[in-house]
């Protein structure tokens, strides 16, 4: 019996007979170590692929350090006589191949991010969604049926008739004359 009072008793989600209930909630149990297990595999896959962002970043670092240190030199050379207006546009334009280096550092990133992420979802969808879908749909039939079925029926007792004889068919003919029935 449910240890819940009368009104809650229809949502208890659980066998009332030890080897059903001890069944339920074993594979309860297992579901449950199923879904933690493969979310923290999935948790730990996506951390080890957001690792591979190192090259993204150190090609988007040294992007950008180039770019800022051609257009501090291309600056700075802009003020040297007879050179310096020719080779400060030239620097200046070097600095943008740095900048291009960035840009491919941060949408290397961006790939690698975009992976990791798909994979993570990828992940719990198949290993932990379908499995949830199938445990929600035979836990959810289960519970609807045993709501659906009426709660007197397994308290009543039956007619003397339809209990199975016991010693032979001469006592439940007996017990059929005894109640009534010819």
């Amino acid at each position: 019996m449910p240890p819940f009072p009368r009104p809650l008793q229809s949502l208890w989600p659980y066998a009332e007979t030890p080897s059903h209930l001890l069944r339920q909630v074993l594979g309860d149990l297992v579901v449950l170590v199923w879904c933690v297990f493969w979310w923290r595999t999935a948790d730990q896959v996506r951390e080890q692929v957001l690792g591979l962002q190192g090259a993204g970043v150190r090609a988007e670092s040294a992007g950008t350090g180039i770019s800022e240190r051609l257009r501090s030199a291309g600056d700075s050379i802009n003020g040297v006589p007879l050179v310096g207006k020719t080779l400060a546009p030239k620097l200046r334009s070097a600095a943008d191949a740095g900048n291009d280096l960035a840009d491919a550092g941060r949408s290397a990133q961006d790939a690698v991010h975009t992976t990791a992420s798909v994979l993570h979802t990828v992940l719990l969808v198949v290993l932990v969604g379908v499995v949830l879908a199938w445990w929600l749909t035979r836990r959810g039939r289960w519970v609807m049926t045993t709501r659906a079925a009426p709660q007197t029926a397994r308290h009543t007792p039956r007619p003397a008739t339809a209990r199975p004889a016991r010693r032979g068919h001469r006592t439940a003919g007996r017990r059929c004359h005894r109640a009534g029935y010819p």
